[in-house]
Parts: C-alpha cells; structure tokens; sequence
C-alpha cells in the first residue's frame, strides 16, 4: 500500500489546484505549507485564502487597503503575510481575462 495519505495533504492538493495559498478563518490564518500550525479545533471553520503581503501604508493604519482592519500579534513589518478568505483578495493575476476585460 502508498503511504498513508492524511487530511492536511488532501486539503493542500485541492488548494494548490485551485489557486489558493492556504486557509483562514476570524481568528487565524495559516500557509499550505504549515497548515494549522497550533492544531486549533478552529480548522473546521477555515476557508480557502490567498496570501496578502503587508505594505508600510497598512500596518501604519492598522487596516487593509481596503479598510478591513487586520489584528496581528507583536509588531509587524512591511512584507509580513496575512492570509485572508474571500475573492475579495485573489491576486488580479488569477482572475481569468474575461473577467476582467485583458485589464489588471
């Protein structure tokens, strides 16, 4: 028998083939690579999420671009990375062109 496939790797391969960087819910949000880091119960309430890096603007304001304010533990630093559900968030480079007319 292949070794033993777990949760976690079948959840990556269907995040890595639908373009998402890894999971999030209100409290937390985590990278495919290290999913679930502090093996909260919480995971049943993770979303798919995309990575957004944070820019010096940002932090300075407390809130996203957007005005979504963001809650991070300790001091963070431009280039930091937030994982946030939503479409709201997907990269313009994975939004397919019809949607977006050719423009990014």
């Amino acid at each position: 028998m292949e070794d033993n496939i777990v949760v976690f790797d079948i959840i990556k391969e269907w995040l890595d083939k639908n373009g998402f960087d890894g999971l999030a819910n209100e409290d937390c949000g985590c990278s495919k690579e290290d999913m679930c880091p502090l093996e909260h119960e919480d995971i049943l309430q993770c979303e798919p999420a995309y990575a957004h890096k944070l820019t010096k603007e940002e932090i300075e304001q407390g809130c996203l671009l957007d005005g979504t304010p963001f809650d991070l533990d300790g001091e963070p630093d431009p280039g930091d990375i937030l994982y946030l559900a939503g479409e709201q968030y997907k990269p313009k480079s994975l939004i397919p062109d019809r949607l977006t007319g050719g423009k990014e």
